[in-house]
């Protein structure tokens, strides 16, 4: 009996242990949406209660009631949040704040990057949700200033007489005409973010998100227009106070201690600190674009390309005080194909003091890589030469090809060795920012605080792991050396069983070591986080992942059920979008 109440009580504790790390896990994932919307309802609920309770605004309220109180404090909702969206735009800010300050804000620049996307888009969604209220507020504001048309203070009425048209009010106003195109841009930048419009009509969503600088104009001009009033003269008028020349009937509605005013309501434009907002937002994604623009101004040399199979492209490029760190990623450009198109990748192979020059892997299976793969090829004269796979092909005069390069720029697998434990996991050339990591751990051998380092590679084609199989034959050689075997483990998987008894005889020829690693099959993730779980009891696990959606999704999903069930894993999605 005893034994049977010891189960139930071991069974009652781990459901209520689960329980608590269920809760500890979703109230840390969403902390940032419950953080913004509390500080978004403070500025909110302070701006309603002031135009609701603020005597200056007393007659204005008088008409518009409620109408009044919603559009100031969504408006003030839309000032902050309009300021604060530009922010995670800013890359160079986060590079610059990383290269001053250096160890002592990794971490909190590491928070920034991962929530900066997310970040962005909850600054969106609150922008919308407010945009709706506002302008909804201003149509029913409209429509009160025709019902209610007060003859007594005509100054402060939007309308001219009672019952004048409400939708002819408002586009012949400067705030109307503003408003509406404002929400034109904004539907176009919503409906381009979309993910299906974003990922099929890339350029599309390029061009559709410079209307925000145009948004951010017009937001400016939006309050100009004077429509909404306040009472400047409140120490000599009080509101609601009994006029000098008011009839016998309204003195005797009134109590006997009921305020009497020598003076009438003098009214003025509202005071707006929309240009407060605008100009700082302005100001800082301007400093970030004259920076982006100077370090563009010149081109990179190709010194070399070498063309794998599997479709993939090395570039080995020199430019003049170039510095990037392992896991960084810079924007590419060439003029030739596109005047507009910047596109991102990892910086596979990081400059050094003995070689200046740095290394790009890029994947040319689509328009703008396989262009750029041919244009190069003819300006340095490969062109139509039947040319051998893996076969370097050397830049002989170092000519400028007209490529220019932005950045670097700080990404999350600049943390891999921040962790004692760290797991790297890639799929295809999704590999490039865990190579740049493994090339300086070869390189510069500063491990940081990793003392084991966990790298696989899921790939559907054997060709593609000999794009680093030196590599990591080399880097696996060299912690053997060091009395570190354990140090690194290399798991490599194959998706394509049909074929696995020719890839191991294939693979094993010239890299035995990666033989032995090899798997045919997907890798099976439960069981893997299971096994590290109970590995890596109450140690934080960094957990990298950088490929396709599918592996992220699969990786994240898992890492998120290992994490309840008691494991430490912290888990980082490499993305560029």
């Amino acid at each position: 009996m005893s034994t049977v109440l010891a189960k139930r009580k071991n069974a009652m504790c781990c459901s209520w242990s689960r329980l608590r790390r269920r809760c500890l896990f979703y109230l840390k994932r969403y902390s940032l949406v419950m953080f913004w919307t509390g500080i978004n309802s403070l500025v909110f609920w302070t701006t309603y209660n002031d135009y609701k309770r603020q005597p200056e605004h007393y007659y204005l309220h008088q008409i518009l009631g409620s109408g009044l109180c919603l559009s100031r404090a969504t408006a003030a909702v839309l000032n902050f949040n309009c300021f604060v969206i530009v922010l995670p735009m800013c890359r160079t800010v986060t590079s610059i704040f990383r290269s001053i300050f250096g160890g002592t804000t990794i971490k909190s620049i590491q928070i920034w990057i991962e929530i900066g996307k997310s970040f962005h888009i909850l600054c969106a969604v609150t922008i919308v949700i407010a945009a709706v209220i506002h302008s909804a507020a201003h149509v029913v504001n409209a429509h009160n200033f025709s019902q209610y048309y007060n003859p007594h203070f005509p100054e402060i009425n939007m309308a001219s007489y009672k019952y004048e048209n409400s939708f002819l009010m408002i586009i012949r106003s400067v705030p109307g005409i503003t408003g509406l195109c404002m929400i034109v841009i904004l539907f176009l930048l919503i409906t381009s973010s979309l993910k299906r419009i974003r990922t099929a009509f890339y350029n599309l969503f390029w061009f559709t998100h410079r209307l925000f600088i145009l948004f951010l104009l017009l937001l400016f001009c939006h309050p100009m227009g004077g429509v909404l009033k306040e009472q400047s003269n409140v120490d000599k008028h009080v509101p609601g106070c009994i006029p000098v020349n008011a009839t016998l009937e309204n003195l005797l509605s009134k109590p006997a201690d009921h305020p009497i005013c020598k003076e009438a309501p003098v009214f003025v434009p509202q005071s707006s600190e929309t240009w407060k907002w605008i100009v700082a937002a302005l100001v800082v994604y301007g400093i970030d674009v004259a920076i982006r623009l100077i370090r563009r101004c010149s081109a990179v040399q190709v010194l070399a390309l070498r063309i794998y199979g599997g479709s993939v492209l090395e570039l080995r490029l020199l430019k003049a005080g170039f510095r990037a760190l392992p896991g960084q990623y810079v924007l590419l450009q060439c003029p030739a194909i596109s005047s507009f198109e910047w596109h991102p990748f990892t910086v596979s192979s990081c400059p050094t003091e003995k070689e200046p020059s740095f290394t790009l892997h890029i994947r040319t299976k689509g328009d703008w890589s396989y262009s750029l793969q041919r244009h190069l090829l003819e300006e340095m004269g490969f062109s139509g030469l039947n040319i051998k796979s893996s076969e370097l092909l050397v830049n002989p005069h170092r000519n400028v090809t007209g490529l220019y390069v932005d950045g670097p720029f700080c990404s999350n697998s600049e943390s891999v060795r921040n962790y004692e434990i760290s797991i790297c996991i890639a799929g295809g050339i999704g590999v490039t920012p865990f190579v740049s990591i493994l090339t300086y751990l070869r390189v510069d051998g500063n491990v940081g605080k990793m003392q084991r380092l966990h790298f696989i590679w899921v790939c559907r084609e054997i060709e593609t792991f000999l794009w680093f199989a030196d590599l990591l034959c080399d880097l696996h050689r060299t912690f053997w050396d060091k009395n570190k075997p354990d140090f690194l483990d290399i798991q490599l998987y194959l998706t394509c069983p049909s074929i696995g008894t020719i890839v191991r005889g294939m693979i094993g020829e010239q890299y035995g070591l990666l033989e032995a690693r090899l798997h045919i099959g997907r890798p099976k993730w439960k069981k893997v986080f299971r096994n590290w779980t109970e590995i890596y009891e109450k140690i934080r696990v960094g957990v990298f992942c950088c490929g396709p959606r599918s592996l992220s999704r699969q990786v994240g999903k898992v890492c998120k059920e290992a994490k309840i069930s008691g494991g430490t894993f912290v888990y980082h999605k490499e993305s560029f979008s």
